[in-house]
């Protein structure tokens, strides 16, 4: 048995924020490897496909799950399977995944500082 501990830097801002929001702390143990920047910068052929593609794929996944977990996913989401399997919602899929990578770069964008205990 073994336990890890992680440790990173927020600004005395952010509190205010992480206590508006308690889901968006999460984003603070997410990869930092990720270049967030050139995902936010996607062309305008990949910010297609995710807006063609995107919906049928989510259907696909959310057609595996069990379902009060799928219906949770639905509602946080605003579409039922059936309707991203029609193609419904690529616009809002591509904004909550911008949203999302924006959330995960510190309040200037810049790397923060992270303590790992392992």
């Amino acid at each position: 048995m073994s336990m890890n501990a992680i440790f990173v830097q927020v600004e005395d801002a952010e509190i205010a924020r992480f206590e508006a929001d308690p889901d968006s702390v999460e984003t603070l143990f997410a990869d930092q490897t990720l270049h967030s920047a050139g995902l936010l910068n996607m062309t305008a052929a990949m910010q297609g496909r995710i807006r063609t593609m995107g919906p049928q794929r989510i259907a696909a996944t959310f057609s595996r799950l069990p379902e009060p977990l799928r219906q949770q996913l639905e509602a946080s989401l605003g579409r039922t399977t059936a309707a991203m399997a029609a193609g419904e919602g690529g616009d809002d899929i591509l904004k909550l995944m911008q949203m999302q990578l924006a959330r995960r770069a510190g309040p200037d964008g810049r790397k923060r500082e992270v303590l790992s205990l392992r």
